[in-house]
């Protein structure tokens, strides 16, 4: 009986309490981005990263791996590497960011390279000295996203940094969601500079509609929404079961 007076008298949380009903500004006023592969920064967070360089903030975007292996069909994966890296300056340019670094790991091995990527990373981060890193999140399909993340959450500890976990192949249960309307058609242009990825798999179909599902909660003049989880220092254990 206690315990059935418990659950009653327990807090029944209302949808603001699950998901932000208002748009945020992109978070940052130096911003690491963390791409696992190139186009992973355009498709999760180049909106965000748009608004972030018109403002003036100072934005660097590292791409960890060479995304050599995402077709599989491919022979000259040395050639497709570096065809990526080129689409990758175009995209970059496009969203108006000319602060980039090649870290040229192998794809799908960053977990065999975690070690070495998180140093790499680190001396990046002594000299850029970020308040907010964006990264994919932990619960993402792609194992380099998942590594990401931990590089993400472990450098944090270190340096103290707010992450912004942007969402790829999974939804997040955001806290922030930023109002990407008036980014959105550089966004689109961005996004078909890779043209490698877009012969692979219509990611351009997929981020208008993930983007626009990211406006369900506000409002009718918001047409696209990036999603976003923060996580500081204080919560980072706790991140996870937010989703």
């Amino acid at each position: 009986m206690a315990l059935a007076v418990n659950l009653r008298e327990s807090k029944i949380l209302e949808e603001c309490d699950l998901i932000p009903y208002c748009a945020s500004e992109p978070v940052g006023n130096r911003v690491l981005v963390l791409a696992p592969h190139p186009d992973d920064e355009t498709l999760g967070c180049g909106g965000s990263l748009r608004l972030l360089s018109r403002a003036g903030t100072a934005v660097k975007v590292i791409f960890i791996t060479n995304g050599e292996k995402a077709d599989p069909a491919v022979k000259n994966r040395e050639r497709y590497a570096a065809i990526r890296e080129e689409e990758a300056l175009k995209a970059l340019n496009i969203l108006d960011l000319s602060d980039y670094e090649f870290l040229r790991f192998p794809d799908r091995q960053l977990y065999e390279y975690m070690d070495k990527a998180k140093e790499m990373i680190a001396m990046i981060i002594e000299n850029f000295n970020p308040d907010a890193l964006y990264s994919p999140s932990s619960i993402e399909l792609n194992p380099d996203h998942r590594a990401s993340a931990e590089i993400a959450l472990k450098l944090q500890r270190r340096f103290g940094f707010k992450i912004l976990f942007y969402e790829l192949t999974t939804p997040l249960r955001p806290n922030i969601l930023v109002d990407i309307t008036k980014a959105f058609r550089i966004k689109k242009k961005a996004i078909k500079a890779y043209r490698t990825q877009l012969n692979i798999i219509d990611y351009l179909r997929l981020i208008i509609a993930l983007n626009t599902y990211r406006t369900f909660t506000l409002g009718k003049n918001v047409k696209f929404a990036e999603a976003f989880l923060i996580v500081s220092r204080d919560n980072m254990e706790s991140h996870i079961f937010n989703n």
